[in-house]
């Protein structure tokens, strides 16, 4: 539980960093997108090179 509670701390430590920082929402949001889609694109290119098929 403590555990939890400490990556959403993390996480809203980074959130206030980011908007102090003069980053709006909306770009919070499209780096999350980009992250996101780059990490699902590496597990599937992981997944190919040992020869696993798998659909997102």
């Amino acid at each position: 539980m403590s555990l939890v509670l400490a990556s959403r701390k993390h996480a809203v430590s980074a959130l206030i960093k980011l908007q102090f920082y003069g980053v709006t929402d909306n770009e919070i949001l499209n780096i999350y997108r980009f992250l996101d889609s780059a990490r699902l694109e590496n597990a599937r290119n992981n997944a190919y090179s040992f020869g696993f098929l798998i659909e997102v």
